[in-house]
């Protein structure tokens, strides 16, 4: 495993990066606090004690309707689709409100220039786009992959690769940069190298036996394992 900046680490330099897809939540972006407060909400309505930041962190990932069920325990199926919608709109309206780029982040992309970027997401696409946009992003990203844009979600490959047939990028030659174990699943299912990353909401020792290809302990580290160098 290439850990940049680690006693370990490997030196080799790939062939040219064809293309680098980052996850969003825990990523990209830290989206706690809001996530946290629209779930409290929903919590507070039914009489439920708020959950800390943390708590809610280890329940996100695959999707609001599983969200609602760990959040919200014990209720129907029309009650959690109720709840999801009831989610989807708080979130929506207050999704800005605490978010922002991981320190080092816009770095780490300005140091990534030249090559194909995309966003592969689990996030629906109403909120991905209103984080995306509320930064200036959207130039930055050739193809951006939200839940509802096709019939499959991450662990499952189909949208890395569909983000690498919009960028026209091999696999071979690409990165998948996440913080979970779906970003890594999918990644290796869809051929593609990955970079786990230390600052997200899942626990970094929960992923690590997945294998993934190497761990960035900063954003700043992602270009240096990309392009292949090593780091001080």
């Amino acid at each position: 495993m290439f850990k940049a900046g680690g006693p370990d680490t490997l030196r080799f330099v790939p062939e040219r990066p064809t293309a680098v897809l980052f996850d969003l939540d825990g990523t990209l972006l830290d989206t706690m606090g809001d996530l946290a407060n629209s779930v409290n909400r929903l919590r507070s309505r039914r009489g439920l004690p708020s959950l800390s930041d943390r708590a809610v962190a280890g329940f996100v990932g695959d999707g609001p309707l599983t969200l609602m069920e760990r959040v919200l325990p014990g209720l129907s199926r029309p009650e959690l689709e109720a709840a999801e919608e009831e989610f989807l709109d708080d979130y929506l309206a207050h999704c800005t409100e605490r978010t922002q780029p991981y320190p080092g982040i816009p770095e780490a992309l300005d140091g990534l220039a030249g090559i194909p970027l995309g966003i592969v997401t689990n996030k629906p696409r109403n909120q991905t786009m209103r984080l995306v946009d509320s930064l200036g992003w959207r130039a930055r990203f050739g193809a951006i992959l939200a839940s509802d844009d096709l019939e499959r979600i991450k662990p499952d490959p189909l949208p890395i690769r569909t983000a690498l047939e919009r960028l026209g990028a091999e696999a071979s030659g690409a990165w998948m940069i996440g913080d979970s174990t779906n970003d890594v699943e999918a990644g290796k299912a869809a051929g593609v190298r990955t970079i786990l990353v230390s600052w997200g909401f899942q626990p970094l020792e929960n992923v690590l036996p997945l294998g993934p290809d190497a761990v960035a302990r900063t954003p700043r580290e992602i270009p240096g394992i990309v392009f292949g160098r090593t780091s001080s």
